[in-house]
C-alpha cells in the first residue's frame, strides 16, 4: 500500500482486523493437521502462502522483508529442503552475505560503525605517521566484522575531514595520498580476515563444498587468515610511510576535528 495513502479511523481498524484474521488463518493452517489427500508439507506451504499474501497486501513490513520471511519459513518448517530453496537463488552463501550486509547496514544506520572508527582514530592523532597507521588499522579492524566496501564508504568522509582540516594540497600532498590509500588498502586487507569482510571468501568456500564436498568453517578461516591480514597491514604501513613521506608535522587541526 503506498505510504501517501491515508485511511479513516474506521478503515484503519477494519484493515488491521482483516490483516490479523488472515495472519491467524495462516498460522492455523501451519499448526493444524492436514486433511485427507493433502500432505503435512502442503498444508504448511498453504499457511505460509496465506501469511505472505496477507503481509504483501497490507504491508505492515516492507515487501522485501516478507519475501525473505517466505524463503526462511520454507526450510524452517521443513516444507522444502534448505539446499533446494537456496539453489533457486544461487547457493547458501548468498544468504550468508545477505545477513552480513544487513548487519553492516545496521551498524552504519545506528552510527555504531562511525563511533568505533572515531574511537580508533582518536588513538592515532599525535603525528602524521600515526594518523596514517590509525586510518589503516581502523579500516582493517572494521573490515573483520563488516563488508569492506561499507567500511571504505564510511571512512571516506572522516578522512576527507582530516585532509581538509590540515589544508593539504589537492592531488599534490603525499600525506593526503597516504591517508586515502590507507583507507582503501586497510579495508581490502582486513576484508580477507573473516567471511564478514566481503563476498569472495564465502562464495569460494561454497563452491568448494558443492564441487568437492569439503568446507572451511568460519573459525578455521579466521585462524588462518587473520595473521596474514595483520602482517599485510603493517607491510602496507611501511610502504605508505616510505613512499609518501608526510610534508607536515602539526596535527593539531586534525585532532580538533
Amino acid at each position: 500500500m503506498p505510504e501517501e495513502m491515508t485511511f479513516r479511523p474506521g478503515m484503519r481498524t477494519l484493515r488491521r482486523g482483516l490483516m490479523l484474521l488472515f495472519t491467524l488463518l495462516g498460522l492455523l493452517l501451519i499448526l493444524l493437521p492436514p486433511p485427507s489427500g493433502l500432505s503435512a508439507a502442503g498444508m504448511k506451504c498453504l499457511g505460509v502462502a496465506t501469511i505472505c499474501i496477507t503481509l504483501w497486501i497490507f504491508t505492515p513490513i516492507p515487501l522485501a522483508a516478507t519475501s525473505l520471511a517466505a524463503i526462511i519459513l520454507l526450510p524452517a518448517l521443513e516444507i522444502l529442503d534448505r539446499n533446494l530453496v537456496f539453489s533457486f537463488f544461487g547457493n547458501s552463501a548468498v544468504f550468508f552475505l545477505l545477513g552480513v550486509f544487513i548487519l553492516g547496514g545496521a551498524m552504519i544506520h545506528t552510527g555504531l560503525s562511525k563511533r568505533l572508527a572515531l574511537t580508533f582514530l582518536a588513538r592515532f592523532d599525535r603525528s602524521p605517521r600515526r594518523a596514517i597507521l590509525g586510518v589503516l588499522v581502523t579500516g582493517s579492524l572494521l573490515s573483520l566484522i563488516m563488508p569492506e566496501h561499507a567500511v571504505a564508504a564510511m571512512l571516506f568522509p572522516l578522512v576527507m575531514e582530516i585532509v581538509q582540516s590540515l589544508n593539504l594540497e589537492k592531488k599534490k600532498s603525499p600525506l593526503a595520498t597516504a591517508l586515502f590509500l590507507a583507507m582503501a588498502w586497510g579495508a581490502v586487507v582486513g576484508g580477507i580476515g573473516t567471511f564478514l569482510g566481503g563476498a569472495r571468501a564465502p562464495l569460494a568456500v561454497e563452491l568448494l563444498r558443492d564441487t568437492f564436498g569439503r568446507t572451511i568453517t568460519f573459525s578455521t578461516w579466521a585462524v588462518a587468515a587473520v595473521p596474514i591480514a595483520v602482517v599485510l597491514t603493517f607491510l602496507v604501513y611501511w610502504v605508505l610511510v616510505t613512499f609518501f613521506k608526510p610534508e607536515i608535522q602539526d596535527m593539531t587541526p586534525a585532532r580538533k576535528i
